[in-house]
């Protein structure tokens, strides 16, 4: 279906299993890797930065409306125009899923353009390997960015904070549940399995809205977002454990520009207390779950508030 048939509303911006490209995110890296033209323009003036692309995932895979929501200004030498080159090229992905029917998502892709380190970075959840390939090209550096990659690590591997799954430890099969209403996530380093969908799935206290007065009571919204007029929502992944602690917190989908309101996300997930698990057959099992924290400024001057969306 074309892009201008699609009602803006139905389009959605986070569902229970989002969009992703071909073979994941290890994939996609490799393949920014391989096509990247870094513009010689770019290179001889040392220009770098990160360039926002927005687009959405139809139901089919294929990328729509693609388009730059931030770049490198005011000349971006070529970058802007490379970032756009990269994504309408790309292969279609794997389409977002709402209750198990795929329907279009937006999606943001952050491309930080970067001379002089390592080609490509350290993989959230590498397939085969452990270790990132050596760099095979010393002039050219792209590295996308998913709000996680910030620092370096041993001044030549790129610091990630999301889980980094190594192989199965082990030679045994993992203990996997399967039946109706039941969707597997992952299985993770230790292999337990991290389900997607559960028929009793996790909670902060006993209703929806708890976790969202828990944030309003905690969140603060930085002072340079709030100045700068940035708004929008930021999507915290995280697994609720069998005893109901948050682990392996991150950003799935931040704010374009808004790196302090994503941190300032992650800070208060971290401050939650134990939820209730998920539970299959009225066993606690692990959860895979995402939390969608809205930042949006209302009135104006000093008198801007925080409204903070809890997951339905």
């Amino acid at each position: 279906m074309p892009l201008d048939t699609i009602p803006p509303d139905e389009i959605f911006v986070v569902v229970e299993q989002m969009p992703t490209f071909p073979g994941g995110e290890t994939a996609m890296y490799q393949y920014l890797e391989d096509n990247l033209q870094y513009p010689q323009e770019a290179k001889a003036a040392n220009i770098q930065g990160t360039v926002y692309v927005k687009f959405v995932v139809l139901k089919d895979g294929s990328l729509y409306d693609i388009k730059i929501i931030r770049g490198i200004t005011p000349n971006g030498f070529g970058l802007n125009e490379e970032a756009l080159r990269l994504v309408q090229s790309m292969p279609k992905w794997t389409p977002g899923r709402q209750r198990g029917v795929p329907v279009p998502v937006y999606f943001n892709l952050p491309i930080r353009f970067k001379m002089g380190l390592p080609l490509k970075p350290e993989p959230i959840r590498p397939t085969n390997t452990n270790t990132p390939p050596k760099p095979t090209n010393q002039n050219k550096q792209l590295i996308p960015m998913n709000k996680q990659a910030e620092e370096l690590k041993s001044k030549q591997k790129i610091k990630m904070n999301t889980e980094i799954t190594p192989k199965h430890p082990s030679n045994k099969a993992p203990n996997i549940i399967e039946g109706e209403g039941i969707e597997l996530d992952r299985v993770g380093a230790d292999g337990v399995p991290v389900y997607k969908t559960v028929p009793e799935m996790p909670s902060y206290k006993e209703e929806d809205k708890e976790a969202n007065l828990f944030l309003y009571s905690n969140i603060k919204y930085p002072a340079e977002a709030r100045e700068n007029g940035i708004q929008g929502t930021v999507y915290v992944g995280f697994t609720v454990m069998e005893d109901g602690t948050l682990k392996q917190i991150h950003v799935k989908q931040g704010i374009a520009g808004g790196e302090a309101c994503d941190e300032e996300a992650l800070r208060v997930i971290r401050l939650f207390p134990k939820w209730n698990p998920g539970k299959i057959a009225g066993e606690a099992v692990r959860v895979s779950y995402v939390l969608p924290v809205r930042y949006k400024i209302v009135g104006g001057g000093r008198g801007r508030m925080l409204k903070v969306k809890s997951r339905k």
